[in-house]
């Protein structure tokens, strides 16, 4: 689970390269050297904080069901993920207003990245967790999830 959490933040991030450059936003060596390790550090946290809420809620509830443990989860832990996805897509914003065009190009890039990742982590990581959760259920093993035992 936590190596997809990690591709899936990489993932989203390259997705929002893609997206900038299809803008016509130049990418620039700021962007490309170090908004990766940035951003999927951003990611990553979202990811850490929702799956530490997920085993928290699933030793607290015993044997409930994966998808109310999931529900209840997400409930508990939107709100927190967005503020601080939206307190990133501010200060990048704040950043955006400066007149050096690296700068403020970086910080576009930035933006629509924070976004992506949100949107992924909300999105995207509870099916993965959702997966997981049955899979734990089932009692399948994490290197080879299709045999039983």
């Amino acid at each position: 689970l936590a190596l997809s959490g990690v591709a899936l933040a990489v993932l989203a991030f390259l997705a929002s390269l893609g997206l900038v450059a299809l803008a016509g936003i130049k990418l620039n060596i700021i962007t490309m050297w170090v908004l990766p390790f940035l951003l999927v550090g951003i990611g990553v946290d979202d990811m850490f904080i929702i799956t530490y809420a997920v085993e928290r809620r699933r030793g607290a509830s015993g044997g409930a069901a994966p998808s109310l443990v999931l529900g209840e989860v997400m409930a508990e832990v939107l709100a927190p993920v967005s503020l601080t996805s939206l307190i990133n897509l501010i200060m990048f914003a704040v950043m955006a207003r400066s007149d050096l065009s690296g700068v403020y190009e970086t910080a576009y890039v930035a933006m629509v990245a924070v976004t992506m990742l949100w949107a992924a982590m909300v999105t995207a990581l509870p099916a993965l967790i959702a997966f997981d959760l049955h899979r734990q259920a089932s009692r399948r093993s994490e290197l080879c999830p299709c045999s039983a035992g």
